[in-house]
């Protein structure tokens, strides 16, 4: 749909446009003829939120999100029916308990109101005068008592004073980024204004700083609570480490096992030295006393000097153990060395005993290698007790190892334990104090302050009935257009040219123009016109001596009308023309609707008589009722089928002429009584006469600002 075509349809439909809009008003206008008027009264609340006394003002980078959030919080808590209900409450009490309307307080067309919504022995059980808590009391008792009461019931309702939903209309909003709030409300009564705000605010105030405190005293509580559990947790955990180190007698578990570390190691050390002598000493011994080995008769020297030995050897022991490990007196030692020295005399006189053979059988020394032996006999005795004490004390090492490792996982579980302990215990107190600032900060925050306390309206709102009724207006003009165009897009009939050479899928012919009242265009004219352009489309096909026939597929469709505008011109441009109905001549209808139907023209020229140079146009009645026989298609030149454009075209039509047009090419379409704004993509723009608004109005739905009517 083009703008030309939308201004059209408001056109044609003007009388519609300005009446549907026009009836609304004037229903609106009666619908608000007694609408009461209204007060509004204001009050402004400063919350300190933001700039405020806030001990935990850490708003960083979501400070964006939060302050919106508490804001939120402050207009669910202004919603919340528990706070409403109480407001009502406190209204009804006050209402309740006046003897006498009091503009200050209630007019008197509220008053008696009230006592056409609650029976007046209700309010009289309900009053106790002079008594506002008493009367308070009472009405919230009989309210809560159950759901049938008329005051339950009042509050459920829409009512515009008392109920839930009235005082929900209660506007709330935060004063552009600022840390105030403020509070409207709107009611008949100017002092119904004031002192719902008034009551308002108070519960607003209340349940604001009762939900903030009480969040913060139970969190104090629970964090008392587990701190103490925490504690309790902390000493035993502590408790059982101190008596598994009283237990394995364990001061510090680390410096113990690295001091036992550092001493194995010296050991370890001064053990493989040992070996080491030792194994030099017994290795030095075992070629000596090989040496030795000389004579027979030295046998028994050298036993003695072995029993001799062996006393050495032992005492030697007792007297290194007692070096290394003590534990006997110095008088003891004592006598261990004098009995060593002895000793050592005895078997240096074995041994010159047996230096009397001064040589050995390799040519050695006896006295030198027996002296060498007894050195490395003594030498050899120490490593090996030593070397005992060592093997004892590595066994003791090993066992202290042993004891060790086991006990340094369990002080070290332990120890986490503690720790873990420590931590929750520490985790709990700085929550604890992080619970005391919110508390501190929430005493702080919840005075919420009033700036403005509401004031008593002393004029009514200016009415909106102007504004309600412009926009009634507009709505039912939006309604009428809507309609119109719906129905213009909807409309399913053959009413322009390209819709009818869609559906018809005809060779397009001419259109003509439906003959409406209009004195503004010369209807003979453009009949002229279009009757003219249509020959011109089919002028190649008529021909002196042609039969044309002049056929609808319904009937009503105006071939008739069409048949005499076309032999009209055509007798204009020199053609003779004779136009028949061929149900008004029985003799020419059984000619072409016998059976075998009639393939002679020049039987149907005697029977019209009509010149062998003459056109002949045939009138059929409609074709989907009488078909043509297969014969009598052969003798037209022309079939020029006419349909209506205000019909809609139907599926069998279609089928009905593409059958038709396998047995003849010669078939052309023409759409008959086309509304003028449609028939100009046919026939041009169709000469009126326009002011000088409907011709601006049509270039501009054209879009054309640059074109003229003359040069």
């Amino acid at each position: 749909m083009t703008l030309t075509d939308f201004i059209r349809i408001i056109f044609n439909n003007i009388i519609l446009v300005i009446t549907i809009p026009t009836l609304v008003i004037v229903l609106v206008l009666v619908g608000t003829i007694n609408t009461p008027k209204e007060y509004t009264s204001r009050t402004t609340v400063y919350t300190g939120i933001v700039s405020g006394n806030n001990m935990g003002n850490n708003l960083g980078v979501g400070g964006k999100y939060v302050v919106p959030s508490i804001f939120d919080n402050l207009k669910t808590i202004k919603e919340s029916g528990k706070v409403l209900q109480k407001v009502s409450f406190k209204l009804l009490t006050q209402h309740i308990l006046l003897d006498s309307s009091d503009k200050e307080i209630l007019s008197q067309a509220s008053l008696d109101h009230l006592y056409n919504l609650i029976p007046e022995d209700i309010i009289s059980s309900l009053k106790v005068p002079g008594d506002f808590n008493a009367t308070y009391k009472r009405i919230e008792a009989f309210t809560n008592k159950n759901r049938i009461n008329p005051i339950y019931k009042l509050q459920a309702s829409k009512e515009y004073h008392y109920s839930i939903y009235a005082l929900s209309r209660i506007q709330f909003y935060r004063l552009k980024q600022s840390d105030i709030i403020a509070l409207e409300y709107k009611s008949d009564d100017p002092a119904l204004c004031v002192h719902t705000l008034n009551f308002f605010l108070d519960e607003f105030i209340q349940n604001y700083k009762s939900i903030k405190l009480s969040e913060t005293s139970n969190i104090i509580e629970y964090f008392i609570s587990q701190i103490n559990d925490a504690e309790e947790k902390l000493k035993v955990k502590e408790a059982n480490l101190q008596k598994f180190r009283e237990d394995n007698n364990i001061l510090d578990y680390i410096e113990q096992v690295r001091a036992i570390a550092l001493k194995k190691e010296d050991m370890e050390g001064e053990f493989y030295d040992e070996k080491m002598r030792y194994a030099s000493a017994k290795s030095s011994v075992e070629f000596i006393e090989k040496e030795l080995k000389i004579y027979e008769n030295l046998m028994t020297k050298n036993q003695q000097l072995v029993i001799t030995k062996e006393q050495l050897e032992k005492v030697s022991a007792e007297l290194a153990t007692a070096k290394l490990l003590g534990g006997i007196s110095d008088q003891q030692i004592e006598a261990l060395r004098t009995k060593a020295s002895k000793l050592k005399v005895d078997i240096e006189l074995v041994i010159y005993e047996i230096a009397k053979m001064e040589y050995t059988k390799t040519g050695k020394n006896t006295k030198a290698l027996l002296l060498q032996w007894l050195e490395n006999v003594i030498a050899e005795s120490k490593s090996k007790a030593k070397l005992e004490i060592f093997e004892e004390r590595k066994a003791s090492y090993k066992k202290t190892y042993q004891d060790f490792s086991p006990l340094g996982s369990e002080i070290t579980r332990l120890e986490r334990e503690v720790g873990v302990s420590e931590q929750e215990y520490l985790r709990m107190v700085e929550s604890l104090n992080l619970a005391q600032l919110r508390k501190q900060n929430a005493d702080l925050t919840t005075n919420l302050s009033v700036v403005d306390a509401p004031f008593f309206p002393m004029y009514p709102n200016p009415s909106k009935r102007i504004t309600i009724l412009i926009i009634a207006g507009i709505l039912g003009l939006l309604f009428i257009i809507g309609i119109l165009i719906l129905l213009e897009l909807t409309d399913s009939t053959l009413k322009n040219i390209d819709i009818f050479k869609e559906k018809t899928n005809l060779n397009f012919a001419g259109a003509i123009p439906r003959i409406e009242k209009n004195k503004k265009v010369n209807y003979d004219n453009l009949l002229e016109r279009s009757i003219k352009l249509t020959i011109d489309n089919i002028q190649n096909k008529i021909k002196d001596g042609n039969i044309i026939a002049i056929s609808s597929t319904q009937k009503q469709d105006g071939k008739s009308f069409i048949g005499e505008l076309l032999k009209k011109q055509l007798i204009i441009k020199g053609y003779e023309i004779k136009l028949l109905k061929i149900n008004e001549n029985k003799e020419i209808e059984n000619l072409i609707y016998s059976k075998n139907g009639s393939s002679n023209r020049l039987e149907l020229a005697e029977k019209t008589t009509i010149s062998s140079t003459g056109i002949l146009i045939l009138e059929l009645p409609d074709l989907m009722d009488n078909p043509l026989p297969d014969s009598s298609i052969k003798i037209f030149d022309l079939i020029l089928n006419v349909t209506r454009a205000n019909r809609k075209w139907k599926k069998s039509e279609s089928a009905f002429l593409e059958n038709l047009k396998l047995k003849t090419k010669n078939i052309y379409g023409i759409v008959n009584g086309l509304k003028l704004q449609y028939l100009e993509a046919f026939t041009g723009e169709i000469p009126k006469s326009r002011n000088k608004i409907r011709i601006l109005l049509k270039r501009l739905s054209e879009f054309e600002f640059k074109g003229s009517s003359y040069i």
